[in-house]
């Protein structure tokens, strides 16, 4: 018997569905989404209803509320339980215009419709409007089905029978003008309002998933796809050939296999598809260059639903070459420290040892050293001391009786401005190392990545009113010896000092002096009485910069403007424990710059709530996908409160969906409570919700088999073998999520596992 998709059936005419097992005739009312501006997108599929009515009963017992109605609680609860378990599952979940509240309360629609599967058809859609009576409310738009109007013919439509005799039947839609009358469809097919605690037909309507099947007869299934193919062979694996894929058929349980698409993995990568043909057979050209491949195939069938792979064996195209892998060779921008990661693989061979592996940078070599198949080779890149432009990593893998590899990488490395709008290159002397300048100081690297110039204006902002700049004091020799520089008691001194890096050096450090302060500070200063002294390291070379103070310029004296305002991420909890107490937001700033000088100053909103503020000091660099940091911090919401030491979850609320990872495994089936969560007014709100409720949960994404995503955040991992997901949090789209709920998945089918493109 031949079948359709859905989607092509005509308005009004007939299928067939199981209700407790018995047959109906279903009306099919309308193709696609009636409105955009009105529905949201799950309202996007073919709208059908009941021929006939199904029974008799009240709509409510209290008044004309539809949420909280007795008829949409038994629609979607017993009456739903009616279909086929396949059939309940293709059935929408979708968001329908209503009015929110009894009686002449607002129309809600769009991404605020009511979320339902089950539903009774409103007065728009059965093609009334406010012309016809100006109690009607405005709730959505004609299904294709109906005629418009009062006439004869568009009443003629609207008539369903009860046992054999025309019935009036409920809508949804309340009267205007009281909380107790609902609008019906009378058995002449005109309107009239009921009392709700009346009794009259019902006529329930919902939306299917267009992918469905339907038979000649009107019967309707969910599409299977097709088995594996039962076996995949290959031949002329050659390089500079032609293989050859050959494939026994695949079956199809309801329809027929329209095409087999065929895929390739070169030296163990990613598969890649390089053909989708109606034919048990195809050819691929086989490079020279490649060590390993391996085919895998899968039938489609007529309604596009791709089956399991079988996968070929791995052969060797060429063995004994030396394989060199590693990222794509256009590495792009790099403004500081990366790291290179290089494996060694030979072709057709296992165990290979001694292999010459040199590595050049710019054409000087930076890695010598034999290694063996199957090592990753790490290589440091620092470009903080290079000039600005384009440079090369080139490897170069070698032994006698193999083939060598050779394979480069490229990356740029930027220009740096100077306040004078004029460009400098990283410096650097002859052989290749960092220049120190003195008045350049935007372009000396020291701890953490950072400038100098970015560390000193660290100290300038903790400091309220420290301005001036970077002064060159002295370059002292040792070895082991001290430079005590005089310290007048009431001042603040700031300190830059380089030292060769050793075992005994720091490197290069800056450190701050107060007033009053006795004691070390960073690893070679000691502050006593009205010394500083300086401690030379064993190499015997010590270069002294000194921060001079600037009087003429004002004090700062608004310590908000210390703290760089970043538009994401977004703070969702943050944790406390005893607080320092504060006279207010600027006490509080100034207490934690006094606290941490040489930190990060970040202004953070709150993920859930636009009006919170905080304030955050952090040691580590804070950017839109840093997802926890170890902060001290005070917010606008309780400013007598400061906070250090403590952890924040952050969150990126630009793109929140694409925080949740993708599962393969189609869901079949999600457990819903009787009391869902409220949680905003589009799907980033009620995602961020649902983040801020279980911050530290596992985040999926999962598919049903209707096309609908489920947005899952889970105290256990999901995988694509997971059968069952207890005590999860989900939602569908914007609006409500549901807690402590058991979602149910469909086994995995194909023991081969797929690499995804």
């Amino acid at each position: 018997m031949a079948s359709a998709k859905l989607s092509t059936k005509a308005v009004g005419s007939i299928i067939k569905l199981n209700l407790n097992s018995t047959p109906w005739d279903i009306r099919i009312l309308h193709q696609g989404n009636p409105n955009p501006a009105l529905y949201d997108g799950s309202c996007d599929g073919t709208w059908v209803c009941l021929e006939k009515i199904y029974s008799t009963r009240a709509w409510d017992r209290n008044n004309n509320d539809l949420k909280n109605s007795d008829i949409m609680a038994w629609l979607n609860g017993d009456f739903l339980n009616m279909f086929d378990p396949d059939i309940r599952a293709a059935i929408k979940q979708v968001k329908i215009p209503y009015v929110n509240g009894p009686g002449s309360s607002a129309v809600a629609s769009g991404a605020n419709g009511l979320s339902c599967k089950i539903f009774l058809l409103s007065d728009y859609e059965l093609g009334w409007t406010k012309s016809d009576n100006s109690y009607f409310p405005q709730v959505g738009a004609k299904l294709d089905y109906f005629t418009a109007g009062t006439g004869s013919a568009a009443n003629k439509k609207r008539i369903a029978k009860y046992n054999g005799s025309a019935t009036s039947w409920w809508t949804r839609s309340p009267k205007r003008s009281s909380v107790y009358y609902v609008w019906c469809v009378y058995s002449d097919g005109n309107y009239n309002g009921w009392s709700c605690d009346d009794t009259s037909g019902v006529r329930p309507a919902f939306v299917l998933s267009s992918t469905l099947s339907v038979s000649d007869d009107g019967t309707v299934s969910t599409n299977e796809p097709p088995t594996a193919p039962g076996s995949i062979e290959v031949t002329g694996i050659v390089g500079g050939g032609s293989a050859t894929i050959t494939l026994t058929a695949a079956t199809d349980p309801d329809g027929t296999v329209a095409s087999y698409v065929y895929e390739r993995s070169v030296d163990g990568g990613q598969f890649v598809r390089f053909a989708n043909v109606n034919s048990l057979t195809t050819t691929d050209s086989v490079q020279n260059g490649w060590g390993t491949v391996a085919y895998r195939a899968a039938a489609v069938d007529n309604y596009g639903s791709q089956g399991p792979y079988i996968t070929s064996e791995t052969f060797t195209v060429n063995s004994r070459w030396i394989l060199i892998g590693g990222p794509i060779s256009n590495l792009g921008v790099q403004a500081g420290l990366f790291i290179l990661p290089i494996n060694i693989g030979v072709s057709g061979n296992t165990g290979v040892t001694g292999i010459n592996l040199q590595v050049l940078q710019d054409g000087v070599q930076v890695y010598n050293d034999t290694v063996n198949q199957g090592d990753v080779i790490s290589i440091p890149v620092d470009t903080r001391a290079m000039a600005s432009g384009q440079h090369e990593i080139q490897a170069i893998a070698e032994k006698e009786d193999y083939l060598s590899a050779n394979v480069a990488w490229y990356f740029v490395v930027p220009s740096m401005g100077l306040p004078d709008g004029g460009r400098s290159e990283q410096l650097q002397n002859a052989d290749g190392q960092p220049i120190f300048p003195v008045t350049t100081t935007r372009d000396v690297i020291g701890p953490n990545g950072e400038s100098a110039q970015t560390q000193i204006d660290k100290i300038n902002r903790s400091r309220q009113g420290i301005t001036g700049h970077l002064a060159f004091v002295d370059a002292v020799m040792g070895p082991n010896a001290s430079y005590v520089l005089a310290r007048a008691a009431a001042t603040t001194y700031a300190y830059q000092y380089f030292a060769p890096a050793s075992a005994e050096a720091t490197g290069a450090a800056l450190v701050s002096v107060y007033p009053g302060y006795n004691g070390a500070v960073g690893d070679l200063l000691t502050a006593v009485a009205d010394t500083l002294t300086f401690n030379i390291p064993a190499n015997g070379l010590l270069s002294i910069y000194q921060y001079n103070l600037d009087a003429t310029d004002p004090p700062n004296t608004d310590p908000t403007a210390n703290f760089v305002t970043l538009d994401q991420p977004h703070v969702v909890t943050a944790a406390t424990n005893t607080g320092n107490t504060a006279d207010g937001l600027e006490d509080a700033l100034t207490a934690m710059m006094r606290a941490f000088p040489s930190r990060n100053y970040y202004t953070l909103n709150d993920a859930m709530d636009p009006d919170a503020t905080y304030y955050v000091v952090s040691q580590a660099v804070i950017g839109p996908d840093t997802a926890s940091a170890t902060v001290a911090y005070v917010s606008s919401a309780n400013p007598t409160t400061w906070y250090q030491g403590v952890q924040i979850t952050l969150m990126n609320t630009s793109n929140i969906p694409a925080l949740f990872d993708y599962i393969s495994s189609p869901l079949v089936s999600a457990a819903t409570t009787d009391n869902p969560v409220v949680a905003g007014v589009n799907l980033n709100a009620t995602l961020a919700t649902m983040i801020k409720a279980q911050p530290i949960y596992l985040r999926y994404q999962l598919e049903s088999s209707t096309g609908v995503l489920y947005y899952v955040c889970s105290p256990t991992a999901i995988t694509p073998e997971t059968v069952s997901a207890i005590n999860v949090l989900y939602c569908t789209a914007s609006g409500t999520y549901y807690n402590g709920e058991t979602l149910t998945l469909a086994p995995p089918t194909d023991p081969t596992p797929e690499v995804t493109e």
